[in-house]
């Protein structure tokens, strides 16, 4: 599926599914140097192409605003891994 010799991220592949539970850090405001954590569930992991070079990226239903998002894997930290076949 991906290349990780050559994705930028992709040693990080392997440690992310579908459903874990992750976080990552965000900015408040532009001219506030103030971080916030946000949480949120990885809903699909792919290798896209930006500025010419692959890169893994997660796509991610934050909970805090309940939309899709796109993250760099390589901005994530693992929180949680999702169990399988539990309901």
């Amino acid at each position: 599926m991906f290349d990780s010799d050559n994705t930028f991220g992709g040693s990080l592949i392997n440690k992310f599914n579908i459903g874990d539970l992750v976080s990552w850090t965000e900015l408040q405001h532009y001219t506030d140097q103030e971080k916030c954590k946000k949480l949120g569930v990885i809903s699909e992991i792919k290798n896209v192409i930006r500025s010419e070079r692959p890169v893994a990226i997660a796509k991610i239903l934050d909970l805090e605003r309940a939309k899709e998002k796109e993250i760099m894997l390589i901005s994530l930290t693992l929180v949680s891994k999702a169990k399988e076949n539990s309901v």
